[in-house]
């Protein structure tokens, strides 16, 4: 489904009839596998209660520099958005991903760290803080706002078996549903696969789409020529493991009783004013009547 930056429905209900199939979605699956929108949308909005990003830099060859980003709401992982660059650590690269880290309001990002003493978060900090600032210029921060800039955090991978890693972060949340992909991203997997075909990428291109990556995953070794996608998008719901541990539902029950709340404090406020107002205005009408107005 379509996914806003900043909110998003408090419930999605899964599904799978022919009807929610997106017929413009295409992907690089395996055959008779679709793309489905939600069965049903509550009509209640939140705002994210959290939005990270990932990064795997790229190590040697022609492995792809990945940034993954998503929110969260009520056990649900939205993911907004997936890039990929082959040029490694490039100046074009670290722009790009710094603008849009700002872009999608990114409160912390994981980079992994493959070249050792964080070389890479290192690299990325400048662009980082320009890319800040020139935010903040065009469009000043809400009163009462005070983050800096976006966390980053740098950790070392696993040493656990790549294959069985992602799948471990990946099974649960998926087999539960509790994964929503914005459907711009899915776009944009397809086209860049293709668009890098036609660039002389040849046959293996299509190994650098998410979707390959996520439909044809084993637990055997090796078993992707290219994961680096799959990776960030399995670290990104990982940072996210805790959460989705809740009812989904449970979070909209309380996201809806904090809104009723909200709105009986307000009323509660205003009656209270229109209150007060009344009573002055009988005050003075009572003075004006006994004369004490008069001189």
């Amino acid at each position: 489904m379509s996914l806003d930056r900043r909110t998003a429905p408090d419930l999605v209900a899964w599904g799978t009839g022919d009807h929610l199939a997106l017929k413009d979605v295409q992907t690089i699956a395996l055959d008779g596998d679709r793309v489905y929108g939600p069965a049903s949308v509550s009509e209640t909005y939140s705002k994210y209660q959290s939005i990270k990003a990932t990064i795997d830099p790229s190590g040697e060859g022609k492995d792809e520099t990945t940034l993954t980003i998503g929110a969260l709401l009520h056990s649900t992982v939205f993911v907004l958005k997936q890039a990929g660059w082959l040029d490694g650590h490039s100046e074009t690269t670290l722009k790009e991903i710094a603008n849009l880290l700002v872009e999608y309001n990114v409160q912390s990002v994981r980079v992994e760290d493959n070249f050792g003493q964080g070389m890479f978060a290192q690299l990325l900090k400048p662009y980082l803080k320009e890319a800040w600032e020139a935010k903040d210029k065009q469009q000043p921060r809400p009163f009462g706002e005070n983050r800096k800039s976006t966390e980053i955090i740098t950790e070392r991978a696993q040493r656990q078996q790549k294959e069985l890693r992602i799948i471990s972060a990946l099974e649960g949340a998926l087999n539960n549903h509790r994964i929503v992909m914005s459907k711009e991203l899915l776009l944009d997997d397809y086209r860049v696969a293709n668009s890098r075909a036609a660039q002389g990428g040849g046959d293996l291109s299509d190994r650098y789409s998410l979707m390959y990556q996520l439909t044809r995953i084993t637990r055997e070794p090796k078993c992707l020529s290219h994961d680096d996608r799959i990776e960030g998008f399995a670290e990104l719901v990982k940072l996210y493991a805790e959460q989705l541990g809740l009812m989904a539902k449970e979070g909209a029950e309380k996201a809806e009783e904090k809104r009723i709340e909200e709105e009986l404090e307000k009323l509660f406020k205003e009656t209270d004013r229109i209150s007060r107002a009344s009573f002055a205005r009988k005050k003075l009408r009572g003075g004006l009547r006994g004369g004490g107005a008069r001189r």
